[in-house]
């Protein structure tokens, strides 16, 4: 049992003398060796009565089982289902890819089977209602149960990507549910180094059965997640099991060379269950969840689209604060004069005895604005400039993509990297934009992935232009380059001065230069950059994020759906047909982009909406401003309640007028 190659079998000489090996077979734990004398060679051995040791399905065969019908041909077929079927060697050995004898090359990232010939047998099975049933049942009952935990070798892993093709039609004629979740339970009990070939076999196999494999358990699970939502408590356990193939089919899609989107995880039946757990939890409810108890979530995520996984970070950041008992009533307030708003928050947050498991609220000095929410939109939004110019330059902008990256200069730096990652953190837990212009390699990085030359093509497209040039171009103009080991001054390995770049290892050259660039040459600057957001943002819910999705959410959503915002609009105070509201939408049409971005942020704040907050969500209201002298006011917004208070101008003109002064202008002024 415990050998993976073949050996030999030495035998007593007198057990051989006369005898003649006809045919050997072997098996996952057997291996048989059929024999003669010596004068009875080649007689009757190879005859058809010797039959198939190992009964697999064919063409001819599954064209019998469904033409047949008479109550004895059945009684025959039954047991042909139930000697092909009930058995892993039988299906392990059906279906192989016999095209120039592929199925000799099996390896870890090779079944050698043939699933476009095991969807098509499927596919015939399932003509045959009967059939289908007694198949359905045969694996269920006996297969299933029987699987090993510790199969050998690939071939005996085999079994596991044919089933699902049996579960794709089942579940197309809507039935298979319990056979899916006991197929599930198989996959589960693997030993985690089977498990784990099974895993590899995943990565490689084809666009068409990866994708029947994802649909099948995100069919089943949200089956299940439906009847626990109309409190059949007892599909829980059956969906924890086939989320957790799902969870590992995710992970293995991560790794895939050509991925599937992450939305054929998504079930979206939990965003509903998730708004329902927001609206109707209250203090004590929060008080009474185990410890741990968002573990489950964080696990799942892959569950959750970008909605439903800011809906888990909203009811674990209300289990924080129930937690945190009388400190919930008290939120730290920063205050900051709007001109310095960057040296007062450094001040302020280099003080000691800050408690960072609460938001944090903002207050500009002279004004009267009460933050909430509004205010620290536009503080961050401020921050997100100051911190683009500020000396000690933290952060360097490259020209061609007017990205942000750290700078590799730290003359005169003490704590400021430490203070940008605290302040990132910030913004994500206040659920605030902070725009620092940031590619998606940093929010790669600080999810541990891995980064590649596509993400150092968008921090600096002319620099990885260079690189990919080195990728595609022929033998003798790579050796042209004249290029070495050696990044700005820095050997990427020993003597890599004297090592030139060739046909051979540019993929190296190429890799440790990324390497080097994105993460060796800032290994410090990130890391006191990494502390400082994890400290900002003390839960665990921003792992559950994609690196785009992280990005949206500190960067805020520039998609402008700008006809939105008048289609949502309320008022009180005025019609819709009164002619300030027609003049105002009128001069709002004619606004350029950028006009338009302004108008934006004087309403909200910020002109980049956090995720959840896109202009198709939003809902500002117009209300009046002054009854008499109208001409002589400016507008008005409350940037906490989206509210623009317009007074009701005498003319077009003057309403294009002051509206432009006002969005022009209102960093200089406030209002919550």
């Amino acid at each position: 049992m415990d050998q993976s190659v073949p050996l030999p079998v030495h035998l007593p000489q007198d057990h051989i003398d006369d005898q003649q090996i006809e045919q050997t077979f072997a098996g996952g734990n057997h291996s048989f060796a059929l024999c003669s004398t010596t004068q009875e060679s080649g007689k009757g051995l190879n005859d058809s009565n010797l039959g198939k040791v190992t009964q697999t399905l064919d063409d001819d065969i599954i064209n019998r089982w469904i033409s047949d019908c008479d109550s004895k041909s059945w009684k025959t077929i039954q047991k042909e289902i139930t000697k092909t079927f009930s058995s892993a060697s039988c299906l392990n050995g059906s279906f192989l890819d016999k095209r120039r004898d592929k199925h000799y090359q099996t390896s870890l990232k090779h079944s050698g089977l043939d699933l476009s010939f095991a969807r098509l047998a499927f596919q015939k099975l399932a003509k045959k209602n009967k059939v289908l049933a007694e198949v359905e049942d045969v694996v269920q009952r006996i297969l299933l149960p029987s699987l090993s935990k510790d199969p050998i070798g690939v071939e005996g892993l085999r079994v596991y990507l044919i089933i699902p093709e049996l579960l794709r039609v089942l579940l197309k004629q809507q039935r298979g549910m319990d056979i899916t979740e006991a197929f599930a339970a198989a996959v589960l009990r693997l030993n985690p180094d089977k498990l784990q070939v099974l895993e590899g076999l995943w990565s490689t196999l084809p666009d068409t059965p990866f994708r029947t494999l994802v649909k099948t358990f995100h069919y089943v699970s949200a089956e299940y997640l439906r009847m626990v939502a109309e409190e059949d408590y007892a599909a829980e356990k059956q969906f924890e099991g086939t989320v957790k193939v799902m969870e590992r089919l995710y992970e293995v899609n991560c790794k895939r060379r050509i991925k599937i989107a992450a939305s054929n995880f998504h079930i979206n039946r939990t965003n509903y269950m998730l708004r329902n757990m927001l609206n109707t939890l209250v203090y004590c409810d929060y008080l009474n969840l185990p410890e741990g108890y968002f573990d489950t979530f964080h696990r799942q995520s892959c569950i959750f689209n970008t909605e439903a996984k800011c809906m888990v970070y909203q009811l674990e950041l209300n289990y924080s604060f129930a937690n945190h008992g009388l400190l919930a009533f008290y939120v730290p307030t920063i205050h900051v004069r709007r001109e310095r708003a960057l040296e007062d928050a450094f001040r302020h947050l280099r003080q000691s005895g800050h408690n960072f498991t609460m938001p944090l609220k903002v207050k500009f000095q002279a004004e009267d604005g009460v933050d909430e929410g509004g205010v620290s939109l536009e503080f961050f939004s401020l921050l997100g400039r100051e911190l683009l110019t500020m000396e000690p330059k933290t952060l360097e902008v490259y020209e061609d993509s007017g990205l942000a990256w750290f700078t590799t200069d730290c003359g005169g730096i003490t704590d400021e990297f430490y203070l940008l990652g605290l302040l990132c953190g910030k913004a994500l837990y206040n659920q605030c934009v902070l725009n620092l212009c940031f590619p998606l390699a940093l929010f790669k990085k600080l999810l541990g992935l891995t980064t590649t030359l596509d993400d150092l093509k968008e921090l600096s497209p002319t620099e990885a232009s260079g690189l990919q040039n080195v990728l595609d171009e022929d033998d003798e103009l790579v050796e042209a380059m004249d290029l070495v080991f050696m990044y700005k001054g820095q050997e990427l390995i020993p003597n890599g001065e004297e090592v030139p770049v060739t046909m051979v290892n540019r993929k190296k050259y190429v890799d440790l230069y990324v390497d080097m660039k994105l993460n060796k040459s800032v290994q410090i600057q990130f890391a006191v950059f990494e502390r400082g957001f994890h400290k900002g943002f003390p839960i665990q819910a921003w792992r559950m994020f994609l690196p785009e999705e992280l990005m949206t959410l500190l960067q805020g959503d520039d998609n402008y759906e700008w006809d939105k915002l008048r289609e949502n609009a309320k008022y009180q105070g005025y019609r819709p047909t009164d002619d300030i509201i027609q003049n105002f939408w009128r001069v709002f049409t004619e606004f350029s982009e950028e006009e338009k971005k302004k108008f934006l942020t004087f309403l909200t704040g910020t002109d980049r909406l956090p995720r959840g907050r896109s202009l198709s969500k939003l809902q500002m209201q117009i209300t009046p401003l002054g009854s008499t002298d109208a001409d002589e006011y400016y507008p008005k917004a409350q940037t906490c309640s989206v509210t623009l208070c317009l007074p009701n101008y005498s003319s077009i003109d003057t309403l294009q007028e002051k509206l432009l002064h006002a969005i022009t202008h209102c960093d200089v002024f406030g209002d919550a």
